[in-house]
């Protein structure tokens, strides 16, 4: 089961393939695959991002604006309308991220963020992070805005459980469309043979990290994939929707 409430640093690099598999072989001693990839290579996470009518999220996540914050159902591999998924409010203030989620059956998701019903909880819902989220989404009414889907390899460290590591490529974006039943078909924000990679760790980076990473000449980006997608969006039918006023 994943992590419910957390709050970490993140800092995001893209590599190539090449690249990639220098940097997991320096991994292997201090860290292993997550519980995800034990039985094969990697593994797909679908997203179902929500915003206000105006995107407001949009926009301040474009801004750059220095706490910025977003709401998504998460889902791990395939989903079916019993779930389960991952209703995720994601807040930053510069490099440091908190998450809070919510454990809810798909159908359940759809029902509770379109205000149609509250979830009947489970012993696997977080009843003080559901309360949160009636609060968040009675402040901002919000509506599905994009689809994101992507392949994801995760690592874990051995002896520094709270460090993170994950690779993400073939990430793809759907502005209609909006269900996790749909096909995963759409354009493409990034593709093999890069990968976006993310560190997370609660508090600084290793020493050893740092300087694996800095053997190969890698240097931190701005990556925000709901982001990076509202601009294709913009820049494919000239809309300012996601212009920070």
């Amino acid at each position: 089961m994943a992590i419910e409430v957390f709050c970490r640093h993140e800092v995001k690099y893209l590599v190539p393939a090449t690249v990639k598999s220098l940097l997991e072989s320096g991994l292997i001693a201090r860290m292993e695959p997550d519980s995800h990839c034990i039985s094969k290579p990697d593994y797909r996470i679908d997203n179902l991002y929500y915003d206000t009518p105006d995107r407001m999220f949009a926009r301040i996540t474009l801004g750059k604006i220095y706490f910025r914050e977003k709401l998504c159902i998460r889902a791990y591999g395939e989903t079916s309308p019993d779930g389960p998924v991952y209703i995720e409010i994601k807040r930053k203030i510069g490099d440091l991220v908190g998450k809070r989620r919510c454990c809810l059956g798909l159908a359940e998701a759809y029902c509770f963020l379109e205000g149609t019903a509250c979830p009947v909880y489970g012993s696997y819902t977080n009843k003080q992070v559901a309360r949160e989220l009636i609060r968040f989404i009675q402040q901002h009414p919000v509506e599905p805005a994009m689809f994101i889907s992507y392949r994801r390899k995760a690592w874990t460290g051995l002896a520094e459980p709270d460090l993170r590591i994950s690779f993400d490529t073939d990430i793809m974006y759907r502005p209609t469309d909006l269900r996790f039943d749909s096909m995963r078909d759409g354009p493409i924000l990034l593709r093999e043979p890069n990968w976006l990679m993310e560190v997370k760790a609660r508090h600084t980076m290793p020493r050893w990290l740092a300087s694996l990473i800095n053997d190969h000449h890698l240097r931190p980006i701005n990556f925000t994939k709901y982001g990076r997608a509202c601009l294709q969006v913009a820049s494919c039918d000239g809309s300012r929707q996601y212009v920070v006023s």
